[in-house]
C-alpha cells in the first residue's frame, strides 16, 4: 500500500490539498461561542401567577401538587422549589446518566395531568435548560443624549430598533428605561356611577372583546378551496370606544370614557452616571458565528452614529461578550502559532535540513484545517475549550511525522535505495505510532465516564479537538509524509554513507556522552530524575501560592436589594445615593444601574490601568465599593446574584435563568453557607435571622446575608360571610373590583397600529393616588343592585404577609450565605479557626 501510495503523488496531494481547502469552507460556516452548547441534565417547571398572590397560597395551590408529580419520575436528583408572589418555579435536577430527551417528555406529561387540576390563577411551563441560556446574550448598548429619556426611547424606537432587528442573527432587542407607549382609557367617574358600570365589570368586559383570530372551517367554491378565518381587530383608536358595554341602552365605551395615546407607568429605571439613559439588550441566535455578528452590529451602530450625530444622541456599547470570546480566539491562536513556530525550529535545530522540516511542518496545518471537517459534521462549534485542546494538540501533531521520518532517514543512510527505505521505514513504525496515538486517545475516556458534569463536559469539548487533530495527524504521517520524503529523496544524489543527521555536531556528541553516564550508573540516574522532579513540582506550587491573585477584571456587578414592599420611587433613591458614594472613587469610569422596584444592579466599570491610580487591587476596590455601599443603611448588597430575587436569580427572566444553571456547573462565588429547614417557615425565617445577625458582628465575615426575602407589609380584608350573602355578593365580584383598583390597570387588550404595538391601559380621570380610605370607599354591587362600600362587609387590617418560601426536595428551607475577608481566605490556618 504505502508503494502504491509514493507512486501516486498527484492523487494523494489533490486529496489532502481538496479537504484541506474544505476544512477552511468549514472554518467560515463553524458557529463561534464562548461556551460550548450542551444540554444540562436539569429541567424547570415554571407557575406564573396572573396576578400578585399570596407566596403561602402559591406553595400551597401550585408548588406542592406539582413537586407530588414531579417526585413520581425516575433519575431526579434534587427537587428545589421557590414560591412567590408573581411566580413559583421547580427546578429539577437529574442523575447525569439520564436520558434527558425522555425525561423533558415525561415531565411534560406529568405536569400536563396536573395543570388540569390547579386553579385558573397559574399558567404552567415547562422549560429544558443549556448552556446556551448563558451565552446567547451579545451585547448592552446604551442610547445617550439631550432632551430627555422619553425623547430618548422615542428616538429608540422609531431609528434604532429596526435597524438593529434587520440584522441577520439578532434574535430579540429589547428595550429598558422611559416609559412605554400605550392607549389611555381614562374612564368618567359619574358617567360609569350613572349607568351603574364598576371598574370591575368594565374590565371583564373589554377583556371579553380582546381581539383574536379564529379558523372557522373550509369553503368550496368554483372546484377551489377557501380557508374561513374570524378576524376581530382593532385598527385604530376609536374602534375601541365603538365596544358595547350594554346592548340593550345602547351603551359605548366611548360614552363612558375618553380614549387617547398615552405613556405606561414606569416599571423600571436605567442610567448612567447618575444620568438617565435608555439600554437597549441584544440576544443572538444560537447557530450562528458571535464574532462576525458583533462585527455587523458594530458597523450597524457606526452608521446609527452618523445618522443620529444631528439629532444629539450617541449610541455606546456597554457590554459585548463577543470581545472576551475574540480576545480568548486571537490568543490561543497566537499561542498556537508560537508553539507551532518554536517547534519547527527546534526541529530544524536538530535535523539542519530545511526541506525535510517544512514537510514535517506541513502536518501542522493540514491535521488543523481537516479536523475542522469533523467539527462541521458533528456539530461541534468553536469555543473556549475546543481552541484550547486545538492549541494543546499543535506540539502533538509533529510526534508521528518525526518518527516515520526519522526511521526512513535511518534506513536511507544504511544504503537503501529511496523507494525501498521509504516502504521499509514507514512499514516498521505503523504499529508503533498507532498504540501511541491510541494511549493519547485513552488519555481522555475517564472523562467521558466521570460523575462531574462539568468535567465530563470539559473533557469532552478538548477531548474532541485533540483526537481529531492527532487522527487526522495519524493519517498524515502514514500517507503524506512517506509521498512527500520519497519525492524529495529520489531528487537527491545516492550517497551511501550519509553523515547521521541525528548525531552531528556538539549537539549528538553531548548527548551520547550523557547516555552513557546514564547507562553507567542506573541507581544514581534514577535518583537524580526523582529528585529533579519533586524539585520542579516545589517549585511549581510555590509559584502558584506566590502568583496567586484576584482575577483581574473591568467591571463588576453590585447587586442592591431594597426592604419588601418598597417602591421604584424609593428604590431609585437610595441607588442615587449609592452613585453619589461610588463616583468619589477614583478607579471608576461608568456606573451603570437597572433599577427596579425592590432591587437594582449596578454594573461598575473601571478605568484602563486602574491599579496604576491609587495602587489599588481589584480585592481593594471592591472592599471600598463595599464600605460605600454600606453607609446607605436601608439597602442590603451583594456582589453575587441573591438567591433571594426571582430576576437576579433567574426565574424571572425566562426558563431556567443563569444563575441557576451556572451554580448547577460550579461557576459561582465562593461563599459558605448555614442551611436550616423546617415544617413552620416562621420559626426557619427568624433562626436564620438570628444566625445572621450573630455572623455580621464577627470580625472574620466579610459579608452575610439570608436567602430569604422579608416579609411585606399587607392589608388584610377579613369578611363577614353573612353580610356578603344577604347583600347578594361573592368573593368572585369582590375579586373583579379589587382587580381594577389600581390607579392604572391593563385591559387585557393589545392593539398593532402602523407595525407597532400598544397596550390599552384603564385609568381614572382623578389620577389620584389610591389610599387605604379609597380601599375601604370602593363600591360593590349586590344582587338586587344595592352598592356597598367595602368596609360594610369587612375589617381591613393592616399586617405582614411571607415574601417568599424556598423548598428542597419538598422540605422548606432557608440559607444564610456568608464569605470571610480576603486575609482569613487567603490563610488555611485562619480558614479553619474562623468556621469554628
Amino acid at each position: 500500500m504505502i508503494r502504491a501510495i509514493i507512486h501516486r503523488k498527484t492523487l494523494v496531494s489533490m486529496f489532502f490539498l481538496g479537504i484541506s481547502f474544505l476544512g477552511v469552507i468549514s472554518y467560515s460556516r463553524i458557529p463561534v461561542e464562548l461556551l460550548p452548547e450542551a444540554e444540562l441534565p436539569f429541567l424547570m417547571v415554571s407557575a406564573q401567577g396572573r396576578q400578585e398572590l399570596d407566596p403561602a397560597y402559591m406553595e400551597r395551590e401550585a408548588i406542592i401538587p406539582l413537586e407530588e408529580a414531579i417526585g413520581t419520575l425516575e433519575d431526579i436528583e434534587e427537587i428545589e422549589s421557590y414560591a412567590d408572589r408573581r411566580s413559583g418555579q421547580i427546578f429539577v435536577r437529574y442523575n447525569v446518566s439520564a436520558d434527558m430527551k425522555y425525561a423533558y417528555l415525561r415531565l411534560t406529561e406529568k405536569i400536563d395531568k396536573v395543570k388540569a387540576d390547579l386553579a385558573d390563577d397559574f399558567i404552567v411551563q415547562v422549560f429544558k435548560a443549556n448552556t446556551e441560556q448563558i451565552n446567547n446574550m451579545l451585547m448592552n448598548l446604551q442610547v445617550r443624549g439631550g432632551g430627555g429619556v422619553d425623547r430618548l426611547r422615542y428616538i429608540a424606537e422609531k431609528e434604532i430598533l429596526d435597524k438593529l432587528e434587520t440584522i441577520d442573527g439578532i434574535a430579540k432587542v429589547e428595550l429598558f428605561g422611559g416609559q412605554e407607549k400605550s392607549i389611555e382609557i381614562i374612564v368618567n367617574k359619574q358617567a360609569m356611577e350613572s349607568y351603574g358600570i364598576t371598574s370591575g365589570r368594565l374590565q371583564s368586559i373589554l377583556a371579553s372583546n380582546n381581539p383574536m383570530r379564529i379558523y372557522a372551517g373550509t369553503l368550496e367554491s368554483g372546484h377551489k378551496k377557501f380557508a374561513v378565518d374570524i378576524t376581530s381587530d382593532y385598527i385604530t383608536a376609536d374602534d375601541l370606544g365603538n365596544i358595547i358595554i350594554d346592548p340593550e341602552i345602547p351603551l359605548y365605551l366611548k360614552n363612558l370614557a375618553e380614549i387617547h395615546f398615552g405613556l405606561k407607568e414606569e416599571t423600571s429605571l436605567s442610567r448612567v452616571n447618575g444620568k438617565e439613559a435608555i439600554t437597549i439588550q441584544l440576544i443572538r441566535d444560537t447557530q450562528v458565528n458571535i464574532i462576525s455578528l458583533a462585527h455587523q452590529v458594530r458597523s450597524a451602530i457606526d452608521q446609527l452614529n452618523e445618522k443620529l450625530e444631528s439629532s444629539d444622541v450617541e449610541i455606546v456599547i456597554e457590554t459585548d461578550t463577543s470581545e472576551t470570546l475574540e480576545k480568548n480566539f486571537d490568543l490561543i491562536k497566537q499561542l498556537a502559532l508560537y508553539g507551532g513556530i518554536l517547534a519547527v525550529l527546534i526541529l530544524w535545530f536538530f535535523l539542519r535540513r530545511l526541506r525535510l522540516v517544512s514537510v514535517i511542518a506541513l502536518a501542522i496545518p493540514i491535521s488543523v484545517l481537516v479536523s475542522l471537517n469533523f467539527f462541521y459534521f458533528f456539530g461541534i462549534t468553536l469555543n473556549s475549550l475546543t481552541l484550547v485542546g486545538m492549541a494543546l494538540a499543535i506540539g502533538m501533531l509533529l510526534d508521528n511525522s518525526i518518527v516515520v521520518l526519522e526511521n526512513i532517514y535511518r534506513l536511507y543512510e544504511k544504503g537503501l535505495d529511496a523507494e525501498s527505505a521509504v516502504v521499509q521505514g514507514t512499514k516498521e513504525v505503523i504499529r508503533p505510532i498507532i498504540a501511541s496515538t491510541l494511549t493519547t486517545i485513552t488519555v481522555f475516556l475517564p472523562f467521558i465516564f466521570t460523575d462531574e458534569y462539568l468535567l465530563r463536559l470539559i473533557g469532552n469539548q478538548v477531548g474532541i479537538s485533540i483526537i481529531s487533530a492527532l487522527c487526522v495527524s495519524l493519517v498524515v504521517a502514514l500517507f503524506l509524509i512517506p509521498m512527500i520524503t520519497h519525492y524529495y529523496l529520489s531528487k537527491l544524489p545516492y550517497q551511501k554513507d550519509l553523515t547521521s543527521y541525528v548525531q552531528a555536531g556538539k549537539t549528538g556528541g553531548f548527548y551520547m556522552v550523557l547516555l552513557k553516564a546514564g547507562l553507567r550508573r542506573p541507581v544514581f540516574t534514577i535518583l537524580s530524575a526523582i529528585i529533579l522532579f519533586f524539585v520542579t513540582l516545589g517549585l511549581a506550587m510555590v509559584l502558584m501560592v506566590s502568583g496567586g491573585r484576584e482575577t483581574e477584571l473591568s467591571s463588576l456587578n453590585l447587586y442592591i436589594t431594597m426592604p419588601a414592599g418598597s417602591d421604584l420611587v424609593s428604590t431609585d433613591l437610595a441607588v442615587s445615593s449609592v452613585e453619589e458614594r461610588l463616583a468619589e472613587i477614583s478607579e471608576i469610569q461608568d456606573i451603570i444601574s437597572q433599577i427596579y422596584e425592590e432591587e437594582a444592579i449596578l454594573t461598575i466599570n473601571l478605568k484602563e490601568n486602574y491599579s496604576e491610580i491609587e495602587d489599588r487591587s481589584l480585592g481593594d476596590v471592591k472592599k471600598l465599593v463595599s464600605d460605600k455601599a454600606r453607609q446607605v443603611r436601608q439597602i442590603d448588597y451583594s456582589f453575587d446574584q441573591p438567591e433571594s430575587s426571582a430576576r437576579f436569580r433567574g426565574g424571572g427572566q425566562g426558563p431556567a435563568g443563569g444563575g441557576a444553571v451556572g451554580a448547577f456547573m460550579g461557576i459561582g462565588s465562593g461563599t459558605e453557607k448555614i442551611i436550616v429547614k423546617g415544617a413552620d417557615y416562621d420559626k426557619v425565617n427568624a433562626l436564620v435571622l438570628d444566625i445572621n445577625a450573630q455572623l455580621e458582628e464577627l470580625s472574620s465575615v466579610e459579608m452575610s446575608r439570608v436567602s430569604s426575602q422579608q416579609n411585606r407589609p399587607e392589608i388584610h380584608l377579613y369578611f363577614d360571610r353573612t353580610l356578603m350573602e344577604y347583600a347578594g355578593i361573592t368573593l368572585n365580584d369582590i375579586r373583579s373590583e379589587l382587580s381594577a383598583f389600581q390607579e392604572e390597570t391593563s385591559s387585557g387588550i393589545t392593539m398593532t397600529i402602523d407595525n407597532e404595538d400598544y397596550d390599552v391601559i384603564i385609568t381614572d380621570e382623578s389620577l389620584e393616588e389610591k389610599t387605604i380610605d379609597h380601599l375601604k370607599t370602593m363600591k360593590l354591587t349586590g344582587s338586587g343592585g344595592a352598592e356597598y362600600g367595602l368596609d360594610n362587609i369587612s375589617r381591613v387590617v393592616y399586617s405582614e404577609g411571607k415574601g417568599q418560601i424556598r423548598r428542597i426536595n419538598q422540605e422548606r428551607q432557608a440559607e444564610v450565605n456568608y464569605s470571610f475577608t480576603g486575609e482569613v481566605k487567603n490563610s488555611a490556618s485562619y480558614l479553619e479557626a474562623a468556621r469554628r
